[in-house]
């Protein structure tokens, strides 16, 4: 599923996720699932189109934002700030130190305003872009994930990084794209969002994720490839 290295990926569209249940849903007992992700996980701007798209990539698989539901502004060929519109605060992200600061009290796309360096966050780069500007801008993240929330049947992106030495988490509630979630058995999810080939399983018995390759949504998997994420379940 969804294999593209990582220029390719950039190029797709990102989207913002909301979950929808199809063909079924999830069990009333799960009131939420979070599926973390270590060290395999990144949000990628490319800048080399005509608008700057982002997208989530968790184990290769992309998040397309088909929406414009981040905003980009460069202040220097390696300076510029990131926005999502449901965020207050936004972010300076400097390729040149390879840094990122989450940053308040400042005006989008102006220098000033208070910053705090973001740790377990890297920064790479490649290609060329517009004016100068990287073509591609990674962030890879040390620690990240995607939730379920049975209450809303919403999709939040999370990710933790480190300031001054305390642990923060930062959500991305996505509103635009179609999760699909459908309840195989009570111990079996699968979930996909539109412009997939492949879909994920989740065993929460097992505590496993998959890749379900080759068969039908919500029907039993023929081919599956375990994916490194820790499946947590609340009940």
């Amino acid at each position: 599923m969804n294999k593209t290295a990582g220029v390719l990926i950039a190029l797709l569209v990102l989207g913002s996720p909301t979950f929808l249940p199809a063909e079924g849903s999830a069990e009333a007992g799960i009131n939420r699932i979070d599926l973390d992700f270590r060290g395999n996980a990144a949000l990628i701007i490319n800048t080399s189109g005509k608008s700057t798209g982002f997208t989530f990539v968790f184990a290769d698989d992309a998040l397309p934002d088909a929406n414009n539901e981040w905003r980009f502004r460069r202040l220097k060929p390696y300076l510029f700030h990131i926005k999502h519109r449901n965020w207050q605060h936004h972010y300076q992200i400097n390729t040149g130190r390879g840094e990122v600061y989450r940053v308040t009290g400042g005006k989008f796309g102006k220098m000033g305003g208070s910053l705090q360096t973001m740790s377990e966050i890297s920064v790479d780069t490649a290609g060329s872009g517009r004016e100068g500007t990287p073509g591609l801008i990674y962030l890879h993240f040390a620690h990240a994930g995607i939730s379920y929330r049975g209450d809303t049947g919403r999709c939040l992106v999370y990710f933790f990084y480190t300031v001054d030495g305390a642990l923060r988490q930062e959500f991305v509630l996505h509103e635009t794209t179609e999760w699909s979630v459908c309840a195989q058995s009570p111990q079996l999810y699968h979930l996909m969002v539109p412009g997939w080939v492949d879909h994920w399983m989740i065993d929460t018995n097992a505590g496993q994720l998959y890749r379900v390759i080759g068969s039908e949504f919500c029907r039993p998997a023929a081919r599956r490839l375990p994916l490194a994420a820790l499946v947590r379940v609340f009940n």
